[in-house]
């Protein structure tokens, strides 16, 4: 059963910075896990007592959520966007399987007639030319429906939320490690940040960091600002 709120704000939105990095030795997924509230005469505050998930998994795919936290309901309530994602994700789910049922799911619970739209970003594996390859891509669900970028096949660097276009014009490594992606992720985490707190009345990035890392070997490996929580979990679903 999904949680509704009876906060009456006409917009919520969380203001983060999430990355996902891959190349033939496998996939980095960061993400912060600060909500920041929008409110229709331009304040932006924290949402206090609310550590946002915004990075999943199962054993086919890593799974980042950025802008838009919330589903806003007919009757004026909202429903967190991680419970509908939690709710929904299936261990034995494909990209593709989970993605449709999530659309359908928004689809039917936002019923009101105001346009939304949630930005995804997705990595996994896929057999190409008869390798398996790690890819990873951007999804969109909107009032219009499912849309998707082409996958990005043996490099790929892909961003989302404050100061994402910080990944533009960067490449990734062929042969980097699973912890030099570790690293490189940080980094980008770490300059989103600054230049929140540099350059914004309010900085929207922060609160706990999560990591996910998926090898060639299938091994994934959890981390909690900078701690590492599990490794070897084979592929086993964590809700983080």
């Amino acid at each position: 059963m999904y949680n509704q709120s009876q906060n009456k704000r006409k917009d919520t939105e969380n203001m983060s910075f999430v990355a996902m990095l891959h190349n033939q030795n496998g996939i980095v997924a960061i993400a912060d896990s600060k909500s920041t509230v929008h409110y229709t005469n331009g304040d932006r505050e924290e949402e206090v007592g609310r550590k946002t998930q915004k990075l999943f998994c199962n054993s086919q795919f890593i799974l980042l959520t950025f802008g838009k936290n919330q589903i806003e309901l007919s009757n004026g309530n909202y429903i967190n966007l991680e419970d509908i994602i939690n709710d929904n994700l299936k261990e034995g789910d494909n990209p593709s399987e989970f993605l449709n049922r999530l659309l359908l799911c928004i689809k039917g619970l936002q019923k009101n007639e105001k346009p939304y739209e949630f930005h995804f970003l997705i990595g996994y594996q896929k057999n190409i030319d008869n390798y398996d390859r790690f890819v990873s891509q951007s999804i969109d669900i909107t009032t219009d429906g499912m849309t998707s970028s082409p996958y990005q096949i043996k490099t790929g660097i892909f961003a989302g939320g404050c100061h994402s276009q910080i990944v533009n014009g960067l490449n990734i490594g062929i042969n980097w490690t699973i912890d030099e992606l570790i690293l490189k992720a940080r980094t980008l985490m770490e300059v989103s940040r600054k230049l929140e707190e540099a350059f914004s009345l309010y900085s929207a990035v922060g609160n706990d960091i999560h990591i996910v890392s998926l090898d060639s070997h299938g091994k994934m490996r959890r981390y909690i600002n900078e701690k590492k929580i599990e490794n070897n979990i084979n592929r086993e679903q964590e809700n983080l």
